[in-house]
């Protein structure tokens, strides 16, 4: 009898455990061709372009902004594989997976603690299976994880709400004060770091009393009350962390409505640039936001990574007042409910989502009126209910249709919708696989976002597409006319059809409009160059580097003016600040270093280059040729020999390397061997002149 309950509670255990492991790899298999895929839209100054990612450390960075954990992680992926997305990438799905188990953790505990028979009751595993397979697979997901920044932020604040829920929860199932006080610990710990995520993580100490109310009090006061003394730590940690980031200053001008935002640069929400965001503006226009927002996760087609929404014109106007009458029509209804039953779960599958919406789609205005990722963390509410809606449907249609109802049909339908989901967010994470693809489809559905046509003319310029980009950038200057980039970009475009005449004239334009963007500057700079006016283009380099000091490119283009005077000195100089204090620390930048440091004859520097240059593609044969070079000419004559002979060890044939084990060899003394292999190659048939000629001088200086 022992030996069955035993075997009994294994394969317990693991159809616990079967559902989240099948949805982890299915997950990680439907978002592994995205992992490759480059950095986009904002990941590129908050990534590529953040320089401070190359030193800063976990002292420089605890608790000094409210989102220092994004910066913290960039740092620890940079220091092991520089700017390759795929480990940026990976650990957002990772993440992403980590939330979705915990998703169907939280609701599997959270339905069995009813205990009024009901839909959510019977099937309590396969709903949530099901809600937990829609916050993985559900296409709206996709804009949170393969937005590499956004994961960071939006995912890993939902990542840390959802652990305090579920430590919340075993807190409340264990009655072992230890354990109690472990978890209380856990979860005070993680709403401290939650803080350091993004600022949505301000909601937790309100959605653990949501869950409290509705699950573990079951609507009894008497029960609630016990719990106020952790709600209290929970909300004094939380709040009181926010309180230190934020300043005080910051709720003051919540409260009093003084909070003002402006337009981005392209990404107009006003009807004139100049114009102010206001708390109540942007509030009255988030009605129709919040609509949209519950609607993509019933109809998720024609969702947007951006949108060309524009704020409501006034309280009155149809895309404010529909909007609010229809959602107080819904606020109504939920309260009918609650008077009914004070622990009503649609209803708590509502207040969740909106608790995590309000903080975005309220009084504080933003420069960005709506974007799907903030919808992350209220999902679940949603997801709860469609999954108890698929759930009941199915058993409804199996049996009207079949009066045998068996059990398994509902699994076969739940990993057919898995598996449509997983088709979908596939298909849509390929909108992410380049700039064209991702600012061609913002054009497709919002054909008003100014900055996707600026971006969509980047993509084809970077395509040497140049005349077509010419027509985007254009389109975007017409759209707005206080938006420097598209003027940039045309006078780039002009430079690349060698009309550089029309490429200065038009960036000296977009730096009226923007005089401290030091990227008009260096580009100037290059349009100077191609016209060998290198007074002028010096100028312009000492401006960009002024306006940032880290500019890399602005040092190679620097490095470009000194090597045509034949400052080899000073080119050396700037080809060195370019990849090691400044931001150009890539194959190009270190590999004009090793040649500046060459032609400068600092071969010691050449040296380190060509180590740097190696470690970035181990696979190049002339970097290593190169660094034996370099070790040779700067006496380090045994590492050279050394080197070479581990080249030839591995292809004999390589002539290059023939030619520099015979030089090494005759600068130690070791002429025989040496005039042997420089005879042996002077033999060969079809090598190139000069290396025969080095050939010869290796004899003659021997001879």
């Amino acid at each position: 009898m022992e030996k069955k309950t035993h075997t009994h509670h294994f394969y317990t255990c693991i159809i616990a455990f079967l559902p989240p492991v099948i949805l982890s790899l299915l997950t990680y298999l439907f978002y592994r061709p995205s992992l490759s895929y480059d950095f986009q839209f904002d990941d590129l100054a908050n990534i590529s372009k953040h320089f401070e990612i190359r030193n800063k450390t976990f002292t420089d960075l605890f608790f000094k902004s409210s989102r220092w954990i994004m910066y913290w992680m960039n740092t620890i992926y940079f220091k092991y594989v520089q700017l390759n997305p795929w480990l940026y990438r990976t650990m957002n799905v990772v993440f992403h997976i980590t939330t979705g188990i915990l998703v169907y953790c939280i609701v599997i505990k959270l339905l069995q603690r009813l205990k009024k028979e009901s839909i959510f009751t019977q099937h309590s595993s396969l709903i949530a299976y099901l809600t937990s397979a829609l916050f993985l697979l559900h296409p709206v997901q996709t804009q949170t994880v393969s937005y590499v920044v956004q994961g960071q932020l939006e995912g890993v604040a939902t990542l840390c709400i959802m652990a305090i829920v579920l430590c919340f929860l075993l807190l409340t199932e264990y009655s072992n004060k230890l354990i109690q006080y472990t978890l209380a610990i856990l979860m005070l710990l993680i709403g401290f770091l939650s803080t350091g995520t993004k600022e949505i993580a301000i909601v937790s100490p309100f959605i653990t009393l949501l869950v409290d109310w509705f699950f573990v009090s079951q609507g009894t006061w008497k029960e609630f009350k016990k719990r106020l003394p952790i709600h209290s730590l929970l909300f004094a940690t939380v709040w009181g962390s926010y309180l230190l980031l934020l300043k005080p200053q910051f709720f003051i001008n919540l409260i009093g409505l003084k909070m003002e935002a402006r337009n981005n640069i392209g990404n107009l929400l006003t009807e004139k640039f100049t114009d102010k965001i206001t708390p109540l503006h942007y509030c009255m226009s988030q009605f129709k936001v919040i609509l949209h927002y519950i609607k993509i996760f019933f109809w998720p087609f024609g969702i947007c990574i951006e949108y060309d929404w524009k704020l409501s014109k006034s309280f009155f106007s149809l895309d404010c007042f529909a909007p609010l009458v229809t959602l107080m029509a819904c606020a109504y209804y939920i309260f009918l409910r609650l008077q009914k039953n004070t622990t009503d779960i649609v209803s708590f599958a509502v207040l969740w989502f909106f608790i995590f919406i309000l903080p975005r789609s309220s009084i504080i205005p933003s420069s960005e009126l709506m974007a799907d990722y903030k919808t992350y963390g209220a999902s679940l509410g949603i997801f709860l209910l469609i999954s108890a809606g698929l759930i009941s449907f199915i058993n409804w249609f199996i049996t009207t249709k079949n009066t045998n109802y068996n059990l398994y049909k509902n699994g076969i339908a739940a990993a057919c919708i898995t598996l449509c989901l997983g088709y979908s967010t596939f298909n849509r994470n390929t909108v992410w696989s380049s700039s064209l693809n991702l600012w061609g489809n913002i054009i497709e559905c919002a054909p008003g976002k100014v900055r996707a046509h600026n971006n969509y003319g980047v993509a084809l310029a970077s395509l040497g597409k140049n005349k077509e980009a010419i027509h985007y950038f254009k389109h975007a200057i017409n759209l707005d006319k206080y938006y420097p980039d598209p003027i940039n970009n045309l006078a780039v475009a002009y430079a690349n059809l060698k009309q550089y005449d029309n490429a200065i004239e038009t960036t000296k334009k977009a730096l009226q409009l923007s005089p401290t963007v030091p990227e008009g500057y260096n580009n100037l700079a290059t349009f100077y160059i191609a016209k060998k006016e290198y007074d002028e283009a010096e100028k312009c380099i000492q401006k960009a580097i002024q306006l940032r000091p880290w500019y890399g490119k602005a040092y190679i283009n620097w490095t470009v003016i000194h090597r045509e005077r034949g400052n080899f000195e000073q080119a050396f100089a700037c080809a060195y600040k370019a990849c090691t204090q400044a931001d150009f620390d890539n194959e190009q930048g270190f590999g004009l270093y090793a040649d500046m440091s060459m032609q400068a004859k600092k071969y010691d520097h050449a040296i380190q280059a060509y180590q740097k240059l190696i470690a970035l593609r181990p696979s190049s044969l002339n970097y290593v040729l190169s660094l034996a070079q370099a070790l040779a000419l700067n006496k380090n004559v045994q590492e050279a020999q050394t080197l070479y002979q581990k080249i030839l060890d591995h292809n004999k044939n390589i002539v290059e390397a023939q030619l520099g084990l015979a030089n090494c060899l005759h600068i130690m003394n070791k002429d025989e061997e040496a005039k042997s292999i420089a005879l042996a190659v002077l033999e060969q048939k079809n090598i190139p002149v000069a290396l025969k000629n080095t050939a010869q001088k290796i004899v003659a200086q021997i001879s």
